[in-house]
């Protein structure tokens, strides 16, 4: 049987409708359209009867400003926060607070309060650990670290921080000054009960060394502290120890 490959002389005469239906039995058919919503009616109820209104043309929703603009705005204040009330204990506690109406231009002046007097309170200030072993001058925590690395040389050390003028700090030397005059006072005391005590000048070196190498790091650690507070609370260097 001749098809349409065979020439256009063999082609149908009318084209197809539709493809045939699969075998597999899915419908290639188009899905059908949505209803449509019923249409409105024509016309509108026969009961229907129009209400009486207000004219247009009488219909406004302006109002007319009372309020005179030379004066100044009112305020509210209850009697809680308000100055005439402030501190009172008589108010009876089953009441509401009372809401008063007042004029600025006819207000009390508020109660004056007295200046803040004394130093301004200095807001602590972050240290950085280069600005502090600067402050505690490094030549000073180099000459008592050594000090307490050795212990022939803490008697030594201590009484160089202490008093050799050039060892000067930042902050608060002469508080630092003080301590080191303090310590130096323990090397003493402790040299004299052991003199006493009979232990002998050879056994200085075993007893009093060790105390120097205590009182050194004492030194080191009370130098850190203080240049720590000056520079937390922004203190003024100070021009000598």
């Amino acid at each position: 049987m001749a098809t349409w490959r065979d020439g256009p002389r063999y082609a149908p005469q009318e084209r197809p409708q539709a493809f045939a239906e699969p075998a597999s039995g899915i419908s290639l058919a188009a899905e059908p359209a949505p209803a449509l919503p019923p249409e409105p009616p024509v016309t509108g109820p026969l009961e229907y009867t129009a209400t009486a209104g207000i004219p247009l043309d009488q219909v406004s929703s302006s109002t007319v400003a009372t309020r005179d603009p030379s004066l100044a705005f009112s305020v509210v204040a209850s009697s809680l926060t308000s100055v005439e009330s402030a501190g009172r204990e008589d108010r009876d506690p089953t009441q509401p607070f009372a809401i008063v109406a007042s004029m600025p231009t006819n207000n009390k002046p508020a109660a004056a309060y007295p200046a803040p007097s004394g130093p301004p309170v200095a807001q602590p200030r972050p240290v950085a650990a280069k600005d502090l072993f600067t402050a505690a001058y490094i030549p000073l925590l180099i000459i008592l670290a050594v000090g307490i690395l050795l212990k022939p040389l803490s008697i030594l050390a201590l009484l160089a921080a202490t008093f050799i003028p050039a060892l000067r700090v930042s902050f608060r030397g002469r508080q630092l000054r003080v301590v080191g005059y303090i310590l130096v006072g323990v090397v003493l005391v402790t040299w004299g009960v052991f003199w006493f005590a009979n232990q002998g000048i050879n056994n200085l070196d075993l007893q009093v060394t060790v105390v120097g190498q205590v009182l050194c790091a004492v030194y080191l650690f009370a130098d850190l502290v203080l240049q720590y507070l000056g520079l937390r609370n922004g203190e003024k260097p100070s021009s000598g120890a």
